[in-house]
């Protein structure tokens, strides 16, 4: 499944001589939060994979629990 992006248009950077410290790393915490709602927001709306469930070399479903008492 391919999954389209939209397009991230991050603040820009305060110029370094007419700003503090402090505002040019707000600004980069902000163009981090912005990407992160985007990652989660895709996250969220990818739901369960359309993939069947993954097999063993076995042809047993994997990721299954082991049974108590079966050796690893």
């Amino acid at each position: 499944m391919s999954m389209q992006f939209p397009p991230v248009r991050s603040p820009s950077f305060p110029a370094r001589g007419t700003s503090s410290q402090m505002d040019r790393i707000e600004a980069s915490l902000a163009r981090v939060e912005g990407k992160l709602d985007i990652l989660l927001e895709a996250l969220a709306a990818d739901g369960e994979p359309d993939e069947p469930p993954a097999m063993t070399l076995d042809g047993e479903l994997a990721g299954e629990g082991r049974p108590e008492g079966e050796p690893l």
